[in-house]
């Protein structure tokens, strides 16, 4: 069976779409944030590891979606910064847990900011109404559970006070 090139549009590929979104937000993240040298990625590593204390290497490839070798890079570099320390986990000593040390907490909270603008940025086409749906179709998407953390993310905040 013959397809048709002619007949596949990027455009239209969710794939595409998911893939050009993220490196917007990776963009415009690094915008926001300025003269710091911590990218998106660093960020989403450092809040995971800092929201769930003592996570292993392989629990922060879950959270995040990173891969497993370029986690153990980024680990490597936020060791060498002191965001970071890893030592032998007490429940499995193949495994190290990574707790976020006092300058890798300071980074997070310095750059929070500047993710927080950048997801408003990235979801201003999206009417307020329609925010709370993508980010449940983007859950379901990543096999994520349908359950909000509590916190109010920038797709909620929009529905609470859309932009004038």
């Amino acid at each position: 069976m013959r397809i048709a090139v002619e007949g596949y549009s990027l455009q239209e590929s969710p794939v595409h779409l998911l893939r050009l979104s993220l490196q917007r937000m990776t963009e415009l993240f690094s915008v926001k944030i300025g003269e710091s040298d911590l990218t998106y990625r660093q960020f989403a590593l450092l809040l995971a590891a800092h929201q769930r204390p003592g996570s292993t290497q392989t629990d922060l490839v879950d959270m995040t979606g990173i891969d497993r070798s370029t986690i153990g890079d980024m680990l490597d570099r936020l060791v060498k910064r002191a965001f970071i320390h890893r030592a032998r986990s007490g429940k499995d000593q193949r495994a190290n847990a990574v707790t976020v040390l006092p300058a890798g907490v300071a980074a997070i909270e310095a750059a929070l900011p500047a993710a927080m603008k950048a997801e408003d940025e990235l979801l201003a086409p999206v009417p307020g109404e329609m925010r709370g749906t993508l980010l449940m179709l983007l859950r379901r998407i990543a096999n994520v559970p349908d359950t909000v953390s509590g916190g109010q993310h920038a797709a909620l905040r929009a529905v609470a006070s859309p932009p004038s």
